[in-house]
């Protein structure tokens, strides 16, 4: 089980949740998600991570209430609670990366990112342009 730590409105359907999960804290980076389950008869729902502490083991998520899972958490979870499962990534080494975008630097930074490496002039690394 995993306890929310903290709780913040913002709106009546915009909610920021802090949940201990180290593990999950200790191997997060920008852009990765968590999926989250609340209860053994939840639906697993993929939820942006917004920031993380390691030193204190907690991943921050920034929710909008719109689906049956999300509307459940902003009406009936609050600090203190727990929920069923909350996991992260699974570290696996990326063997190529596939970018498309308008922008070549925005491009390379993610390519490097996914490759966990700064060196993104790689033939791992396949760029698309958009027409």
């Amino acid at each position: 089980m995993y306890t929310i730590t903290r709780r913040e409105t913002f709106s009546d359907t915009t909610f920021l949740w802090e949940v201990e999960a180290p593990d999950v804290a200790r191997s997060a980076q920008p852009g990765h998600f968590v999926m989250l389950r609340l209860h053994e008869r939840g639906e697993r729902i993929p939820l942006t991570v917004a920031d993380f502490d390691r030193d204190r083991g907690t991943v921050t998520l920034v929710i909008q209430a719109l689906g049956k899972t999300t509307v459940e958490m902003c009406d009936r979870y609050r600090a203190g609670d727990t929920v069923l499962d909350f996991v992260g990534r699974v570290e696996v080494a990326a063997e190529a990366v596939l970018c498309g975008g308008k922008h070549l630097q925005a491009r390379q930074q993610v390519a490097g990112l996914a490759l966990g490496r700064d060196d993104v002039h790689d033939e791992r690394v396949v760029h698309v342009d958009e027409e």
